[in-house]
């Protein structure tokens, strides 16, 4: 039995950990939009979610284009080191009050640490 258990794992973890997409945390994350024009879309606040935690907003967000969906980006949100599921809303506020959409299908990310850069070289 815990021959089995063991070699299911081993069998799993490599499908686990390929379905997430591997990033050093630098990059940025882009969707796609519907509204009803590109100042529309600028002007709606985004928040990303990363599984369970709340939400936070992402700062310098940038949409383009000429017809919905409009394809926008921003920098990925400071995550730590290992797995997360990353997923996004759009608010807005009318008439003071916060309309907010669902959020978008979670993205499987992996977080990869960059080693540290070597210091105080020297011959030994």
């Amino acid at each position: 039995m815990t021959r089995t258990l063991l070699t299911l794992a081993l069998v799993l973890i490599p499908v686990l950990a390929s379905a997430q997409t591997p990033v050093v945390g630098t990059e940025r994350v882009i969707w796609d939009q519907p509204g009803a024009s590109l100042a529309a879309v600028q002007g709606y606040t985004y928040h990303s979610i990363d599984g369970a935690s709340a939400a936070t907003i992402l700062p310098g967000v940038t949409c383009s284009g000429t017809a919905s969906p409009f394809l926008c980006g921003a920098r990925l949100p400071a995550l730590t080191t290992g797995g997360h599921s990353l997923a996004i809303t759009a608010t807005v506020t009318l008439n003071g009050q916060v309309l907010s959409s669902a959020p978008s299908v979670p993205l499987s990310l992996l977080i990869i640490a960059v080693p540290a850069v070597p210091q105080n070289v020297r011959i030994g």
